[in-house]
């Protein structure tokens, strides 16, 4: 026997094929698994991508949000329940404040008067519209504030529950519309005096058709207002109103 030389046992053909056909299945499995992974490598890219991109989104939803809520010209304001926690700077403007920290600071109950022009408590009404926007998720009314001075004004409030840091919150939109306000309170006291006035008043287009009369009208010619509204303004002239003369 010769040294140095390794014995290597004599493999038949059968035994030969069959270290190879297990040989030929752990490359298929090695190359089916190298796929396995390299396609779980790519998923995982596109969602790192997919989140990537959502948080840039979300980001610049944030910025596009924050822009809006700053340069609103309404006054804007985020309301937890308890405080305002968040306003703009036409809310600032609005109630007659300085800086955004002495607003945050303020006691809510001074941004109205005690009673709102129906007679009721601000306080009692306000935590009713409130438990409405919570019911509803958005609710619109009408309301007086007051400056931080004392003086009152108009608003029409949009308030609406939206997630802020994690909890539910209201945003609060006030509009002032104090001036269309004393313009309908001007039209209630316009059409108040028409219709207690003594002289017979008639309103007309410039074509002379009649839009208005009112009840001293209505007595002094015998024409009752469905009569006279729509004809033309020589209706006055009739028969019926001579023979009543």
């Amino acid at each position: 026997a010769q040294h140095g030389v390794a014995n290597f046992p004599d493999l038949g053909n059968d035994e030969i094929g069959g270290l190879v056909h297990a040989f030929e299945e752990m490359v298929d499995s090695l190359a089916a698994r190298e796929a396995e992974l390299t396609i779980r490598n790519q998923q995982l890219k596109n969602e790192i991508s997919g989140r990537l991109s959502a948080v840039e989104s979300l980001r610049e939803s944030e910025r596009k949000f924050r822009t809006l809520f700053d340069k609103s010209s309404d006054a804007v304001l985020v309301f937890d329940g308890e405080r305002y926690i968040d306003c703009n700077e036409a809310a600032i403007e609005m109630l007659g404040f300085s800086s955004k920290a002495q607003l945050l600071s303020a006691d809510t109950a001074s941004f109205h008067p005690a009673l709102q022009p129906d007679g009721t408590s601000s306080i009692d009404k306000e935590l009713e519209m409130i438990d409405i926007a919570k019911r509803k998720g958005e609710h619109r009314y009408e309301w007086v504030c007051q400056t931080r001075d004392g003086n009152e004004f108009w608003v029409e409030v949009v308030l609406t529950l939206i997630p802020y840091g994690g909890r539910e919150v209201l945003y609060m939109v006030w509009r002032d519309i104090s001036d269309r306000k004393r313009e309908e309170e001007e039209r209630v006291r316009l059409t108040t005096a028409l219709e207690q006035a003594a002289e017979a008043i008639i309103v007309t287009d410039t074509e002379g058709v009649i839009l208005y009369v009112n009840p001293s009208f209505e007595s002094l010619t015998l024409y009752s207002r469905d009569d006279a509204v729509g004809k033309h303004n020589d209706l006055i002239h009739s028969e019926k109103q001579d023979a009543s003369v």
